[in-house]
C-alpha cells in the first residue's frame, strides 16, 4: 500500500511549546500539575504523567509545587485564584488563544456584543465565557437564533480550531439578519495549514487516516473535512488500524491533528505500509 503524508500534520507551535514547558518544569520540581489536560492527546498525557505531571480538575486541589496553564488557556478569573496560592505558575497558553481573549476584552470595553463561532463546552471557549458571560458562542448556525442581532453592531470571532468555511457561513448568516459586523478571523494559522493540506491530500488518495485524540476539536475538523471528499478513518494510534478496512484501497493519505506527536504519525504510516 502506498502511504502519503499531508504537507502539514501534527504538532503546532502552541502545542509544542506547551509540552516542552511541561517537560522542562519536571526538571526543577517533582510537584508539577496542570489544571485540566495540557493538550488533547492521550499519548502525551501518559508520557507527562510518567514524568510526574498530574492533571487536576479544581483549583482547590492546588497546594504547592508548579502549576502549568494548559495550551487552551484559562480565564483571568481562574488565573487570579491560582495566583493567590503563591506558587510558581508556568503559562503554556497558546498565543492564538490569548489573542481571542484580548479581542473580546477590547470589544467588551466598547460595549459591543460578541459572537464567537465555536463549541461552548470546549475548554478554549469555557475560559472566554467565564470572563465574559455575555459572549454568544455559536456552534450551529441558525438565523432564528441570530435574529436578535439585527441592526446591532457586533464583533465576530472564531475558536482557533474552527474551519474558514463555517466562519464564512456565520458571517453570511449575520449579514442576512442585518447585523453590523466587525469581524476578526481568529482561526490559527496552523489550523488553516492543516485543513488546506488535508483537503489537498484527500483529492489525491483513495482514503484518508486522521490521527489525533478523540477530544481534539481541530482533529475533528480535519476528519469532517476529509470525510466529505474520501472515505476517512479517525484513529488515536496505530493499534486502531484494522486491515479489513483498507483492503480495497491502494493509496492512503495520513494527516494528524495539531496535538498529535510525530512519533505517533510515523508509527501509523509504518503500520499502514505493512498492510
Amino acid at each position: 500500500m502506498q502511504v502519503i503524508r499531508a504537507d502539514h500534520a501534527g504538532f503546532c507551535f502552541g502545542v509544542q511549546r506547551a509540552v516542552e514547558l511541561a517537560r522542562s518544569a519536571t526538571k526543577d520540581s517533582d510537584r508539577v500539575a496542570t489544571l485540566g489536560e495540557l493538550i488533547h492527546n492521550p499519548e502525551i498525557l501518559e508520557e507527562l504523567n510518567a514524568r510526574g505531571v498530574r492533571t487536576i480538575a479544581a483549583i482547590s486541589k492546588i497546594h504547592d509545587g508548579v502549576i502549568v496553564i494548559r495550551a487552551h488557556g484559562i480565564s483571568q478569573k481562574k488565573l487570579t485564584a491560582i495566583k493567590k496560592k503563591k506558587i510558581k505558575i508556568i503559562d503554556a497558553s497558546c498565543p492564538f488563544v490569548k489573542k481571542i481573549h484580548a479581542e473580546v476584552a477590547k470589544l467588551s470595553v466598547q460595549k459591543i456584543p460578541v459572537v464567537i463561532l465555536g463549541r461552548r463546552g470546549h475548554p478554549e471557549m469555557r475560559a472566554v465565557v467565564e470572563d465574559f458571560p455575555g459572549v454568544e458562542v455559536v456552534q450551529k448556525i441558525a438565523l432564528k437564533r441570530l435574529q436578535k442581532f439585527a441592526g446591532q453592531q457586533i464583533g465576530v470571532l472564531a475558536q482557533t480550531t474552527e474551519s474558514p468555511e463555517n466562519f464564512e457561513k456565520l458571517l453570511t448568516a449575520l449579514d442576512q439578519v442585518g447585523a453590523k459586523i466587525i469581524s476578526q478571523n481568529t482561526i490559527c494559522g496552523a489550523t488553516l495549514d492543516r485543513q488546506k493540506a488535508a483537503s489537498k491530500l484527500a483529492r489525491k488518495v483513495d482514503a484518508v487516516v486522521v490521527v489525533g485524540g478523540k477530544k481534539s476539536n481541530n482533529t475533528k475538523k480535519l476528519f469532517e473535512l476529509a470525510n466529505k471528499i474520501k472515505p476517512t478513518f479517525w484513529i488515536e494510534n496505530e493499534s486502531e488500524i484494522q486491515k479489513k478496512d483498507f483492503v480495497k484501497f491502494n493509496k492512503v493519505g495520513v494527516t494528524a491533528g495539531a496535538s498529535t506527536p510525530e512519533k505517533t504519525i510515523e508509527r501509523v504510516c509504518r503500520t499502514l505500509k505493512k498492510l
